[in-house]
């Protein structure tokens, strides 16, 4: 983003930056710099015209900052501060000292600071099956920024979320973005030796959130999550078919990642009691393929990610985090005998990471979440070699990947403020975009087992609506 002068005239470059924000008396401008992956590391005030740009604050270690902020009396900058732990919403004053913690708060949409001394943010409903959030209060010492007291909830909403926060000067009225999202799954044609999804149409005409997590062993049918239920449950879908079958759905519990089994009988999944908040610990499942009681497999805490290789290999995997949170373990599990042995352990990634066994069951694609370049260890699950890939390309934050049938490139999903892009990789790091959307978030391809199809995560978002709420 560039800057130009507020007093009128014609647009002059002043500085880069972006998230730039003009102080309420019009004297300072606050922007962000030195880009982390969506987030930056530093934010910095200039003057009207592009006089004595200076750094104000400087976020450390793999921390970043965004949505920078002015009080209504422009003594003071207000910030998301995100790291490993969660999303705090901060202040200093115009030197960068004085700090203040005002919120930590993980399902952190938008805020603002209104009059007469509070905060005004939109938070996430969790756990909820359909996209839900909503408004709540925070009183603020107007000179300092602390919280007085307790955050307290104003609306009661679901369907929609709430963004772009704005108030007038003295806070009696607020205007806000309504989007809506769902995630439609898209099913394509496959060309150019499996390199060039085709003929893209959706196989779910919904408005949930539906998200593909493979295929059946015939090539017939994807194998989905979805909130349809009321609860996160598993689905499949013949390529034939308008309507999905229920596998396991329950209204007790929320599925997390379901797989095929190597020999195509079952599928395995974790998943989570419905509870706020969140129950720390994750049972694994099996239920067969064709639906029925889902079974209980064992109990493991945090399994954060599970995949099965193929037939021949005959191997499944899932992570967990390591009990002082510096490490990811990855534990071999049978669909029918249970719990195995610990494979290997590396190191955490700092902002998340995205992994997936490959079809040959012999590496494990180990990727870093935010960030550009986009690095993939591939990590022999046999105590081999472990070698580095970098991923080619300005690309910026990897939000998923998928091995390609060969175990010899790999789908990497990607997402920059242009929109999703869906990459094949090569071992080598070698590039090839095979789909973009412009919508920002989780884009997930993978080719059926027969290697004629493909299926493509979609995403849906709309924020056309602004509303205004009067004598808030």
């Amino acid at each position: 983003m560039w800057f130009t002068p507020i007093l009128g005239g014609a647009p002059k470059k002043l500085v880069e930056g972006t998230g730039g924000q003009v102080s309420p008396d019009g004297s300072s401008i606050s922007f962000l710099k030195e880009p982390n992956g969506d987030l930056h590391r530093e934010i910095w005030l200039i003057g009207p015209h592009g006089e004595s740009p200076h750094r104000v604050l400087k976020a450390g270690g793999q921390a970043g900052l965004t949505d920078v902020r002015w009080s209504p009396t422009g003594n003071r900058i207000v910030y998301r501060y995100i790291d490993q732990t969660s999303d705090f919403l901060d202040s200093c004053d115009l030197n960068g000292s004085a700090k203040t913690r005002i919120l930590a708060d993980r399902l952190l949409i938008d805020y603002i600071w209104a009059e007469p001394g509070r905060i005004i943010f939109s938070e996430w409903v969790e756990g909820s099956p359909v996209l839900a959030s909503n408004l709540w209060e925070l009183k603020v010492d107007r000179k300092t920024g602390s919280p007085q007291g307790k955050p307290r909830r104003l609306t009661d909403w679901s369907g929609f979320a709430v963004a772009c926060i704005s108030a007038t000067s003295d806070g009696t009225q607020l205007a806000f973005s309504r989007m809506t999202y769902y995630a439609p799954i898209l099913i394509a044609d496959l060309a150019n030796g499996g390199s060039l999804p085709l003929n893209a149409r959706k196989l779910t005409a919904d408005e949930y959130v539906n998200m593909p997590t493979g295929w059946t062993a015939d090539s017939r049918e994807i194998i989905f999550t979805s909130n349809r239920g009321g609860t996160l449950g598993i689905y499949k879908q013949a390529l034939d078919a308008s309507i999905p079958q229920i596998v396991s759905a329950s209204l007790s519990m929320d599925v997390g990642v379901a797989r095929l089994s190597p020999d195509g009988a079952w599928i395995v999944f974790n998943a989570t009691p419905r509870k706020f908040p969140p129950a720390p610990a994750s049972q694994l499942y099996r239920v067969a393929v064709n639906g029925g009681a889902a079974q209980p497999l064992f109990e493991a805490k945090s399994i954060s990610n599970l995949d099965c290789s193929g037939r021949i290999a005959n191997l499944c995997i899932y992570s967990s985090d390591s009990e002082d949170g510096r490490g990811v373990i990855f534990t071999a599990f049978d669909p029918i005998a249970g719990r195995g042995k610990e494979l290997l352990r590396v190191p955490a990634v700092p902002g998340g990471y995205n992994w997936m066994l490959s079809p040959d069951g012999s590496a494990v694609a180990f990727a870093n979440g935010p960030g550009n370049p986009i690095r993939v260890q591939l990590i022999s699950v046999r105590g081999g070699r472990t070698r580095t890939m970098e991923v080619k390309g300005k690309f910026v934050g990897c939000t998923s990947i998928a091995w390609a049938l060969d175990s010899r490139s790999m789908y990497v999903g990607t997402d920059a403020a242009d929109g999703a892009t869906l990459l094949k990789v090569d071992l080598n790091g070698n590039v090839q975009p095979i789909w973009h959307e412009p919508q920002r978030g989780i884009v997930y391809g993978t080719a059926s087992p027969d290697g004629r199809h493909f299926v493509i995560n979609g995403s849906a978002l709309s924020s056309k609506n602004v509303w205004l709420i009067d004598n808030f």
